[in-house]
C-alpha cells in the first residue's frame, strides 16, 4: 500500500482483543442481526455513538458471527471522500502505530489485525506480522484480487451510509473489544473526527489517542453506546521494543584569527544561546528521554573565551562601535565605519531564520505572521540575495533603522524559552549552578518594546549574551549528573585521524602525498581534548565521535589508551569493512547495521563501535525541521518500526539491537518558537 498512503482521507477504527475481564455488564439489544443495504433504518437506537461537529454519525454493533459498523455523512466513492480503518488486538503481540496512510499514529493499545476501506474498488483485512502490517483478505480491483470477506455497502454522493459487516472469525474470533474511530484528509493525512470524542482530532497531523470504548464480553448482551470510555493505558515500552541511541554532534570549526584575535565567523556565539540552550533545555523536561551529546573542543574552548573575555568577532566588533547620540540618548548617526561596512552588516543581519521576519502567504505551513512585525518592516525594504560585488546596490537604511535591525538581530539569537525561564526550574539551582539567572526581564523588555532601540539597548543585547554563555556547558554536565545524557568528545582541533596516521597516499588522479604517520599529533589531539573536556565539565568522557565519523585499524590503539572505549561512525564505513573472518556486511540487513561491532586495532586494543543509519539520521538532520512536528514525528515513529519489523522477520529479538540516528545538533537553526 506504499503506493496508495499519503492520497485519501481516512477513517479509521482501531479495535484491541483481549482476554475476559470481570467487569460490569449493561443488558441491551446485542447481539444484533443487521442488513447491509445502505440504510440504517434496522439500526438500533442503542447502537448510535454520536455525531460529530461535521454530522458525521457512527453508529456500532454486533451479533455472534459479525462486527458490523454504520457511518453516516461520508462520500467514500469521491476521490475527495474518506477511508475507513478497523484495527485489533487478539494477541499479546502487535503493533502501538496504526499503518502508514499519510501519517502513523499512536494507537491506545497494540493492534495485530486491520480493516481497511478506501472506497468500493479497495478494502482489505490486515495483519501485523513481523515485517509489518500486510493484506490477507482484500478487494482490490487495480490487482484484481476480490478475497474480502465481509458485506459492505460503500457510501456515495447521493447516499453518503456506509455499512460493513466483517466476520468475528477473520478477525481471531476475540472476547474482550477496545476499540477508536477517527477520520482524517485525503491528501494531508491530519484527524479532523474522532470517536470516542475525548480524543485529539487536531487535523494538524499524526496524533496520539488517549481514550477507547470497551466492550468486556461480545458474547454477552449489551447496549452499544453504553460501553465503558476508558483512558488508555500508556506503554512506556514494550518487552522487544528496538533500542534507539540518539547522538547529537555540537560541533564548531576554529574560528578565531591568531594574529588579530578576532573571530572571523560568528557561528559558536550566534548557535550558543538558541540551539546549544533549547536541545538539553527541552531535554530536561523530559526525564524519561535519555540522549547523547558529543561536545567537540574546539567548540568548547571558543564558548568558554567568548564568555570570560568578551573575545569580539566580525559582527560584535561593529556593533561595540561608539553610535553617535543626541542628548536624550537616541541615535544620531551611523557607526564609525566605512560604507561598505555599513551595508554589509545591512545586509548580514538577515542572516537570521526566515519565520522571524518573513511569512509567505503561499506557504501552508507558514507562521500566520512573523515573529518581529518591525524585523520584517526592514525586510520589506532592503534588498537580498546580494552578492559581495553588488552589496552596495542596497539604499542605507536610516540611522534609527538600522539600530533596529542590529538590537532585533541579536535579540532573536538568544532562545525566547531560556530567556523566559522555562528551563530555569531544573538548571537554576544555586548549589551546582553559578551561572546568572536564565530568566532574563532586561531582555524580555527589549522583545516587547519592538523598535525605536538606543545603543544602549544594543550594548545590552550583547553584554548579556556574553554572561549567558556561561550557562551552556553547565546545562550539559548537570544533564549528565542526573544521568539522563552522556557526553561525549572529539580530538581538540577536529583533525582526521586515520590520515594522521597513514604514511602517504595516492589520490585517484595519481597525485602522491608524501608525509610520515603522526601517531604522536593523534595522542596530542586525544589527550588535550581530554584535559579540556575534563576541566570545564568535570570528567573525563568514554565515548567519542571521530572526526567526520572517520576510523580506521591504526588509530583503535592511541584512542583506547586514552580511556575511550566506544566510537559513532557512519554505516558507509560499515559496508566498506570486513568481519574477521573477511566476510563482508551489509547494512541494508537489520541485524547488521542495528548492531554494536567490537573492533580491533593494528596494534592491538578494542573499541565498540556503533554505526549511524544513514537514512533517518538524514531526514531528523535535513528535513524535519522544515516539516511540522506530527509530520516528522510520524515519519520517524514509522521507519524505527519498520527496522524493528525487519528484525523481527530475520527472527531476530528487537530488544537485543540498537539502532543508531546520529547527526549534527544545529542543523534546524531553531528549536523552541
Amino acid at each position: 500500500m506504499g503506493g496508495r498512503r499519503g492520497a485519501f482521507v481516512s477513517i479509521f477504527m482501531i479495535l484491541v482483543f483481549t482476554c475476559p475481564c470481570l467487569l460490569g455488564i449493561v443488558t441491551a439489544s446485542t447481539p444484533e442481526d443487521i442488513v447491509i443495504d445502505g440504510n440504517l433504518n434496522d439500526w438500533s437506537a442503542d447502537s448510535m455513538m454520536g455525531t460529530d461537529s461535521n454530522g458525521v454519525t457512527l453508529h456500532l454493533t454486533w451479533n455472534q458471527t459479525h462486527l458490523s459498523f454504520g457511518w453516516d455523512g461520508t462520500d467514500l466513492s469521491s476521490t475527495e471522500g474518506a477511508d475507513i480503518f478497523v484495527y485489533l488486538n487478539t494477541s499479546e503481540g502487535g503493533s502501538s502505530l496504526s499503518s502508514d496512510w499519510g501519517f502513523s499514529h499512536v494507537l491506545p493499545f497494540a493492534a495485530d489485525h486491520a480493516f481497511v476501506l478506501e472506497d468500493s474498488s479497495y478494502h482489505a483485512i490486515l495483519a501485523h506480522q513481523s515485517s509489518g502490517w500486510t493484506a490477507t483478505h482484500e478487494e482490490n480491483t487495480a490487482t484484481d484480487v476480490h478475497t474480502f470477506p465481509g458485506d459492505r455497502y460503500i457510501g456515495w454522493a447521493d447516499n453518503m451510509v456506509t455499512e460493513v459487516s466483517v466476520p468475528w472469525s477473520v478477525l481471531g474470533d476475540p472476547t474482550q473489544v477496545d476499540f477508536v474511530i477517527w477520520a482524517q484528509w485525503q491528501d494531508a493525512g491530519n484527524v479532523w473526527t474522532s470517536f470516542p470524542s475525548l480524543n485529539p482530532a487536531s487535523s494538524n497531523g499524526a496524533e496520539t489517542f488517549t481514550h477507547l470504548y470497551h466492550l468486556s464480553d461480545r458474547n454477552l448482551s449489551g447496549a452499544p453506546n453504553q460501553m465503558e470510555i476508558q483512558t488508555a493505558n500508556v506503554i512506556d515500552k514494550e518487552d522487544d521494543a528496538l533500542n534507539v541511541a540518539i547522538v547529537f554532534h555540537q560541533h564548531q570549526p576554529y574560528y578565531k584569527n591568531k594574529l588579530t584575535g578576532m573571530y572571523e565567523l560568528p557561528w559558536v556565539r550566534v548557535h550558543a544561546m538558541t540551539e546549544y540552550v533549547d536541545s538539553p533545555g527541552i531535554l530536561s523536561q523530559y526525564p524519561g528521554t535519555q540522549v547523547t551529546y558529543n561536545l567537540v573542543p574546539s567548540f568548547l574552548e571558543q564558548l568558554v573565551d567568548y564568555h570570560r573575555n568578551e573575545t569580539p568577532d566580525i559582527h560584535t566588533d561593529f556593533a561595540r562601535r561608539d553610535w553617535p547620540i543626541n542628548p536624550d540618548g537616541t541615535v544620531a548617526g551611523y557607526p564609525n565605519a566605512t560604507d561598505l561596512e555599513l551595508h554589509t552588516m545591512q545586509f548580514q543581519s538577515f542572516w537570521n531564520s526566515g519565520w522571524i521576519y518573513n511569512v509567505s502567504a503561499e506557504d501552508p505551513n507558514a507562521w500566520v505572521m512573523p515573529a518581529s512585525i518591525r524585523y520584517k518592516e526592514i525586510y520589506d525594504v532592503t534588498l537580498h540575495n546580494l552578492k559581495p560585488a553588488t552589496i552596495m546596490d542596497d539604499d542605507l537604511l536610516p540611522a534609527q533603522d538600522l539600530l533596529d535591525l542590529q538590537v532585533l538581530w541579536y535579540l532573536f539569537q538568544f532562545s525566547p524559552d531560556y530567556v523566559k525561564g522555562e528551563y530555569a526550574p531544573f538548571f537554576d539551582n544555586p548549589s551546582t549552578y553559578n551561572g546568572p539567572s536564565q530568566t532574563d526581564q532586561g531582555l524580555m523588555d527589549l522583545f516587547v518594546k519592538g523598535r525605536d532601540y538606543t545603543p544602549a539597548d544594543l550594548t545590552y543585547v550583547i553584554d548579556q549574551q556574553h554572561s549567558h554563555m556561561a550557562n551552556v556547558l553547565p546545562m550539559y554536565s548537570q544533564l549528565a549528573a542526573a544521568g539522563q545524557v552522556e557526553l561525549t568528545t572529539t580530538p581538540y582541533y577536529h583533525p582526521i585521524m586515520p590520515l594522521l596516521m597513514m604514511d602517504g597516499w595516492t589520490f585517484e588522479d595519481g597525485i602522491r602525498v608524501n608525509k610520515d604517520a603522526w601517531p604522536d599529533d593523534v595522542r596530542t589531539h586525544l589527550t588535550n581534548g581530554m584535559d579540556l573536556f575534563e576541566a570545564e565539565l568535570g570528567f573525563r568522557p568514554t565515548g567519542m565521535w571521530p572526526s567526520e565519523q572517520a576510523v580506521s585499524p591504526p588509530m583503535v590503539q592511541p584512542v583506547t589508551d586514552v580511556g575511550i572505549q566506544w566510537m559513532v561512525s557512519d554505516e558507509e564505513i560499515l559496508a566498506k569493512s570486513t568481519t574477521l573472518g573477511g566476510g563482508s556486511i551489509d547494512v541494508d540487513d537489520a541485524t547488521q547495521l542495528a548492531t554494536p561491532w567490537i573492533v580491533e586495532g593494528d596494534a592491538g586494543g578494542e573499541i565498540a563501535v556503533i554505526f549511524r543509519d544513514r537514512v533517518i539520521s538524514d531526514r531528523v538532520a535535513f528535513q524535519y525541521g522544515s516539516m511540522t512536528p506530527e509530520a516528522a514525528v510520524s515519519d520517524f515513529l514509522s521507519y524505527l518500526d519498520g527496522v524493528r519489523s525487519d528484525l523481527l522477520a530475520a527472527g531476530e529479538d528487537p530488544s537485543e539491537h540498537l539502532l543508531t540516528v546520529a547527526m549534527d545538533g544545529e542543523n534546524w537553526m531553531f528549536m523552541s518558537e
